[in-house]
């Protein structure tokens, strides 16, 4: 995570560092052989987000065409809207082609499309068990939903006036008829 490298302290260790050197490391694959590589980024939304519209425009500049070239795909873990939206406001940046090669991974188990192996990625435990619960999360919210009697339900009702009703509660809505709403909403 990038809160967990110094802030250019006395290690000197910062994110920049890190991803020249990656680029050092994949050049023999990248730049001499033409080889195809993938990105996962892994947002945490545990920690401040550090990587902002600034990082990746300096990122984006740093890394030689050969390497946009050859990227296969991002993946982003867990993205959050606000990684979402700095990404939007970067489009006017990014190629076209960028746009087909990035991969919005909201569990980790979407990764299998981008990568041969998950388990090869030695993800953070603590991506893992948030990952978990957000499994858990989402289960208790459709527990949640499913003890509901038909919950929002929007619903063409051609009766009476016919028309477009919208419904709470019954998942379908009515129109006309005796004492109906002349607006089309079923209380």
């Amino acid at each position: 995570y990038p809160s967990r490298l110094a802030a250019g302290g006395a290690s000197g260790v910062t994110l920049e560092r890190v991803t020249a050197h990656a680029l050092l490391l994949m050049h023999e694959h990248v730049v001499a052989r033409g080889g195809e590589y993938a990105v996962v980024w892994v947002t945490n939304n545990l920690e401040p987000d550090e990587l902002g519209w600034r990082w990746f425009v300096s990122t984006y500049r740093m890394v030689p065409h050969a390497y946009h070239k050859q990227m296969r795909s991002l993946a982003v873990v867990h993205p959050a809207v606000s990684t979402r939206l700095t990404l939007l406001a970067l489009s006017y940046l990014l190629r076209a082609s960028f746009w087909d090669k990035l991969v919005y991974a909201d569990r980790v188990e979407f990764l299998d499309e981008v990568v041969e192996s998950v388990a090869e990625l030695d993800l953070p435990a603590g991506l893992l068990e948030y990952d978990r619960f957000l499994d858990r999360e989402m289960a208790a919210t459709t527990a949640q939903a499913e003890g509901h009697a038909g919950g929002f339900g929007l619903g063409a009702a051609l009766g009476g006036g016919g028309g477009l009703g919208l419904g709470f509660g019954g998942g379908g809505g009515a129109m006309g008829g005796p004492g109906g709403d002349p607006l089309g909403i079923a209380h």
